[in-house]
């Protein structure tokens, strides 16, 4: 399990924690977190297949040094390279041929205005690739994007 808290200054300050299972059923765990300032990524290797702990490691990685911006297109991007990035090294370690993960992102943008007044980020940007759904909860209601 890991926390971290948001370097940037802030009214509001994150705090996030990770902890993954291996479930009932697979003797080998294929997730990978990453959590930097206010960006969040989970990926969970394909189960089954060759090198899924690879993929997911490696998608996760990408996304942590790969993204230059917090919108949407950014996002979008860094996925991309992500993807990228599997397909290359799959194509030069024959062993890891067919490996792959789901993703799920989160970016959180600060406030627009700078008005300390509104100490809520303006949007938040989510990326999802796979089975897996982003979910919102709010007031215990929960919403998948």
């Amino acid at each position: 399990m890991a926390i971290r808290r948001s370097r940037r200054p802030r009214s509001v300050r994150l705090e996030a924690g990770t902890a993954t299972h291996t479930g009932r059923i697979r003797t080998s765990n294929q997730d990978a977190v990453g959590m930097v300032d206010d960006l969040f990524v989970v990926a969970d290797g394909m189960g089954g297949h060759r090198g899924g702990e690879v993929a997911a490691a490696e998608a996760v990685g990408v996304l942590m040094v790969g993204l230059e911006r917090s919108d949407r297109a950014g996002l979008v991007a860094a996925v991309r390279a992500a993807n990228r990035s599997i397909l290359e090294r799959a194509a030069v370690e024959p062993d890891l041929s067919g490996m792959g993960t789901t993703l799920c992102a989160l970016a959180v943008v600060d406030s627009l205005t700078g008005d300390d007044a509104w100490p809520w980020p303006t949007s938040v940007t989510a990326a999802s690739t796979g089975s897996r759904p982003v979910a919102s909860t709010r007031s215990a209601t929960t919403t998948a994007w």
